[in-house]
């Protein structure tokens, strides 16, 4: 069974600070470029009560960012029965789920969409409030967390 939502909402650019600070110092131009971490926080939650957060750090600045990709495959007989926001995004996210995994398995991915190549990216899920996993790589590829125990 197969589900996609398309959400339109703001990016949050959690730490620009320091690129504006260093601006008003004299360390940086003006026309230089931002660098600074974005974060997108979906939680899906479940028919069963569990709830999934996904979210990822992007070292970039927050008009290089295009958008994300969310694939879930979640166990067989789980539901999607709401996706919320802890936080402020804003680019285009795209949300598919598919319930076509075994009792007790299922993955994340997420894939950061920029303008720039190869921009860092750490994607990472929770399940419940204790069984996490994180995902190093960079834009544009999927990232894939594994949720054993789901």
């Amino acid at each position: 069974m197969k589900f996609t939502q398309h959400f339109r909402l703001p990016i949050l650019a959690a730490t620009l600070a320091l690129p504006l600070g260093l601006t008003l110092l004299g360390g940086l131009s003006p026309a230089s470029a931002a660098v600074g971490v974005c974060r997108s926080d979906p939680v899906f939650t479940f028919a069963n009560g569990k709830t999934l957060t996904l979210n990822e750090t992007i070292t970039d600045s927050k008009s290089d960012v295009i958008g994300a990709t969310y694939v879930l495959h979640i166990p067989v007989g789980w539901a999607v029965s709401k996706i919320s926001y802890t936080g402020t995004v804003g680019s285009q996210q795209n949300l598919s789920w598919y319930a076509d995994q075994p009792a007790g398995e299922g993955s994340a991915s997420t894939t950061v969409l920029t303008k720039t190549a190869k921009v860092p990216v750490t994607a990472n899920a929770t399940l419940g409030s204790k069984k996490s996993s994180s995902v190093s790589g960079i834009s544009n590829e999927a990232l894939t967390n594994t949720m054993p125990g789901g």
